[in-house]
C-alpha cells in the first residue's frame, strides 16, 4: 500500500477529523472493561454500563448525521449538475443566435438597403432618410470653422 492509500483509509475510519477513531477505541476499551473487569459494586458496574451506552448512542448520532450529510450532499451535486447542464445548453443556443446574427448582419452590409427598402447608419444604427444628407451640413462646418 502506498502511503496516499493509507491516508485515505485512515481519513474513513477517522470519519470528519473529529476523533471518530478514538471515540471507537474508547467504546472498544469500555466494552472490554465491562466485560473483564471485577466490579466490587453493582452500582460501579451500572455507571460503566451507562457510560458505554452513552458512547454507542453517541457514535450511532454521529453515523447517522454523517449518512444524512452524505445523502444532502449528493443532492446538492445532482442539482448543481443539472444547472451546469441547464446553463450549458442556453450558452449553446445564445453562441449559436449571436453567429444566426452575424450572418445576417454580413448580409446586410453587403446590400444598401434591408427588405423594406430603409438604409441603416452602420455606427448608430439608425435609419437613414434619403432626405437626410450630410454633405451640406459638412460644408457649413468646415466653413465655421475655417472662419476661427
Amino acid at each position: 500500500m502506498n502511503e496516499e492509500e493509507i491516508l485515505r483509509r485512515r481519513l474513513l475510519v477517522d470519519g470528519d477529523g473529529a476523533g471518530d477513531e478514538k471515540k471507537i477505541l474508547g467504546i472498544f476499551r469500555d466494552w472490554v472493561k465491562l466485560c473483564t473487569w471485577k466490579y466490587e459494586s453493582l452500582e460501579e458496574f451500572k455507571n460503566d454500563e451507562e457510560l458505554l451506552k452513552f458512547h454507542l448512542s453517541q457514535a450511532e448520532w454521529n453515523m447517522l448525521k454523517t449518512h444524512l450529510i452524505i445523502g444532502m450532499t449528493s443532492k446538492e451535486e445532482k442539482a448543481y449538475n443539472s444547472l451546469h447542464e441547464s446553463i450549458g445548453k442556453k450558452i449553446e443556443e445564445l453562441r449559436n443566435d449571436i453567429l444566426t446574427a452575424k450572418k445576417r448582419l454580413g448580409k446586410c452590409s453587403d446590400c444598401p438597403e434591408t427588405e423594406n427598402g430603409v438604409r441603416f447608419n452602420s455606427k448608430t444604427n439608425m435609419p437613414i432618410s434619403k432626405s437626410q444628407g450630410r454633405g451640406k451640413a459638412t460644408q457649413r462646418n468646415s466653413q465655421a470653422i475655417g472662419r476661427f
